[in-house]
């Protein structure tokens, strides 16, 4: 009996077959309905507005992963829209697969990283929020299987379109995320040169997230020339909002 041959495929047309293929309905139980939305989309948002030390020094005075902020901001968000449209389309996508399961490994390794500062939040009850990226990722990896095509085996085209889907998740955040931080140094650099503009102090508030603008309170404890001095003091508030004495003060503390 001869063997069957098996047809070679381009990339092209591996890209090509699956734009959000439909197929059978996915369809979760009413717990896990209720399970997915609370702790992949409504959670997620409010540790995204609430955010006391991740990507946000809002609680101890430093983040843990500021200088990441704009590709976590934009992972998460990502990852809340494709589960959102998973749940409302409920139908099979390799591309969708490839993406939930991005979000899930970003979840992961974010929980992971926030760990030791989880436990530690116990004692403010707030910590317990910490955690909360286990609980995503749990949420993303199982949708993210219920998104694979039941009919995409091994070989298949189905899995370059989740490689791909998944590749490109993590790729442009992280793009714009160097993007965001070259562009944030150049101009902090120029403010402790004290070349800066107010185009340069208007792009480091809205990138002033992640940066270590603590450099500006140290350089200006070590200035003596008091007119460099007032040029810094000027800059920092115009960045945060904040005087810059007080910042000193808190770190003093």
């Amino acid at each position: 009996m001869r063997p069957r041959s098996v047809r070679s495929m381009s990339l092209a047309d591996a890209l090509a077959t699956d734009p959000l293929d439909p197929g059978p309905v996915y369809e979760p139980t009413t717990g896990e309905l209720l399970f997915d939305v609370h702790f992949g989309i409504l959670l997620p948002v409010v540790c995204l507005i609430a955010d006391p030390v991740v990507f946000r020094s809002n609680f101890f005075g430093f983040s843990i992963a500021g200088q990441f902020a704009i590709f976590g901001w934009l992972v998460t968000i990502t990852g809340i829209a494709l589960l959102a449209f998973h749940l409302w389309k409920r139908r099979p996508s390799a591309w969708l697969a490839g993406g939930l399961a991005a979000c899930a490994a970003f979840s992961t390794a974010l929980g992971v990283v926030m760990l030791p500062f989880s436990f530690l939040g116990l004692i403010v009850v707030i910590g317990v929020l910490g955690f909360t990226p286990f609980l995503s990722a749990y949420v993303f990896w199982r949708t993210a299987k219920a998104a694979w095509p039941p009919s995409r085996g091994p070989g298949r085209p189905g899995r370059v379109s989740c490689c791909a889907g998944f590749v490109l998740v993590l790729l442009l955040p992280a793009l714009l995320q160097a993007g965001a931080s070259l562009t944030a140094r150049t101009c902090m650099e120029r403010v402790l040169a004290g070349h800066s503009t107010r185009a340069t102090i208007a792009t480091l508030q809205v990138l002033k997230f992640g940066q270590e603008l603590d450099v500006l309170v140290s350089a200006y404890l070590r200035e003596t020339d008091t007119p460099k001095k007032e040029a810094l003091s000027r800059d920092y508030r115009g960045i945060t909002g904040r005087s810059i004495e007080d910042r000193l003060a808190r770190l003093a503390d």
